[in-house]
């Protein structure tokens, strides 16, 4: 933390054991989750100004009335 230059990190991990076995899930669930929010960033940055603009307009039957 902090760091302003290029740091290079070993992991060791001990074939057969716990540790491998959390590091393996850790892995995938960090894969996983960079598969979804990946595929929502790019559809994101896919879409033209003019369908951006009707993504993010407030129409207004969205709009309840007062009660």
């Amino acid at each position: 933390i902090g760091q302003t230059r290029t740091v290079q990190v070993h992991k060791f991990v001990v074939r057969g054991t716990l540790e491998e076995r959390i590091d393996r899930m850790i892995e995938e669930k960090t894969e996983l989750a960079e598969n979804i929010i990946g595929a929502g960033e790019r559809a994101l940055t896919e879409l033209s100004t003019d369908q951006l603009r009707d993504l993010l307009t407030l129409r207004n039957d969205a709009v309840a009335d007062e009660v």
